[in-house]
């Protein structure tokens, strides 16, 4: 006698019944899946908010200089310079550890470590009254600097800076501060040289009277 062990193949209607003979069960697990990823990213997880800001690229500024230059021109003074103006580079300033620990200095407002914290506090999870160290400053630095990343433009004009941190007010408030130290960075960088450009140019008419002076 012969038998055969071939199945009736599973239509849509086997399936929908097995369905929902398992439907509670099928719905338990749903939910118990769902309840565990909410859990998990209330309590187990840090959210992260991202603040853009655009930055227009500009040039260090040269119309003091210029100035100067056409002045001591006047006495007879050629200094060469470049035609073309210094572009910035954002990317590499934001880099700087110089500009890294004039940020750490400030102070923000947020819900996990208070009012009026220093920075610095902040990135260390450290409380008020936080002793303050060559080695805690760098490696504040460095966090900071793992929050912040800065993209040029394809057509150059400006740059796309993206700061990440733990709450929207505190990310804001931290892009503001980034961009007012970058500024006040950049500021100071313009003065040093046009201070350098007109000590230069003293020096010389100065020489230039004495030659002069010993001519006559």
């Amino acid at each position: 006698m012969i038998t055969s062990n071939s199945k009736k193949p599973l239509n849509i209607l086997d399936f929908l019944e097995i369905v929902s003979k398992n439907i509670n069960i099928i719905i338990f697990n749903f939910l118990i899946s769902a309840l565990c990823s909410v859990i998990y990213a209330l309590y187990f997880t840090t959210p992260e908010y991202v603040c853009n800001a655009k930055i227009i690229s500009s040039s260090s500024s040269s119309s003091n200089v210029s100035q100067s230059l056409g002045f001591a021109a006047q006495f007879g003074i050629n200094i060469p310079v470049s035609s073309n103006n210094q572009q910035w580079d954002y990317s590499e300033v934001l880099k700087s550890r110089t500009l890294a620990k004039e940020v750490l200095k400030r102070k923000f407002d947020t819900e996990k470590f208070g009012k009026q914290v220093l920075l610095i506090e902040i990135l260390l999870s450290k409380g008020k009254n936080f002793i303050v160290s060559p080695e805690k400053t760098l490696v504040a630095a460095e966090k900071l600097k793992s929050l912040i990343s800065i993209k040029k433009s394809k057509n150059g004009r400006y740059y796309n800076l993206k700061v990440k941190s733990f709450e929207p007010i505190f990310t804001s408030e931290l892009t503001k501060v980034i961009i007012e130290e970058l500024d006040k960075y950049q500021r100071e960088i313009n003065n040093e040289k046009i201070r350098e450009t007109r000590k230069f140019i003293e020096e010389r008419i100065h020489e230039v009277g004495l030659e002069l002076t010993k001519a006559e």
